[in-house]
């Protein structure tokens, strides 16, 4: 097999991805995500075909997202209410948007394993490491993204006020 890239997954999985991988916990899942979120704006790294941020965009979240292939996100522009989700496609680390996300609260993010790169509104990028972690509020401008050639794991908790 040729070098796995971004686009390659979407590229074998894209015109299945939907029956394949709908365990029956879509409903839940966008449930659960929609209570954390409260009135919070989403952003979903590994957007996809939209199972996921089509139902949270129809309750009313603002959503954003990016994902690596086109093909997937295809799929979600083939879909009823796409065009109220930004999308880009790219690198998770790599992607500009025009907007940073923002919604009312505080931010709590700590980094599991890896490294992130945290963008906060009017400051300096920081790079955290495994066991660092970052508190804001989160109506500040923000973005992270996983920082090196690993993946990072992170832990994050937003608070409504």
């Amino acid at each position: 097999m040729e070098k796995f890239t971004a686009s390659t997954f979407g590229e074998l999985n894209a015109a299945e991805y939907d029956a394949l991988h709908d365990p029956g916990t879509t409903q839940e899942s966008v449930r659960l995500i929609s209570e954390l979120a409260g009135k919070g704006a989403i952003l979903e790294l590994a957007i996809g075909t939209g199972r996921i941020a089509l139902p949270l965009a129809v309750a009313g979240h603002q959503v954003w997202g990016i994902d690596g292939s086109t093909h997937m996100v295809e799929k979600l522009r083939q879909k009823p209410g796409s065009e109220t989700i930004d999308v880009r496609i790219g690198d998770f680390a790599d992607v500009d948007f025009e907007e940073f996300v923002r919604h009312p609260g505080q931010e709590f993010l700590v980094v599991m394993q890896g490294a992130v790169t945290v963008h906060v509104e009017g400051r300096e990028p920081v790079t955290l490491q495994q066991g660092d972690s970052i508190y804001f509020d989160s109506a500040l401008g923000h973005l992270y993204a996983s920082d090196g050639d690993n993946d990072a794991r992170i832990l994050v908790v937003c608070s409504a006020s």
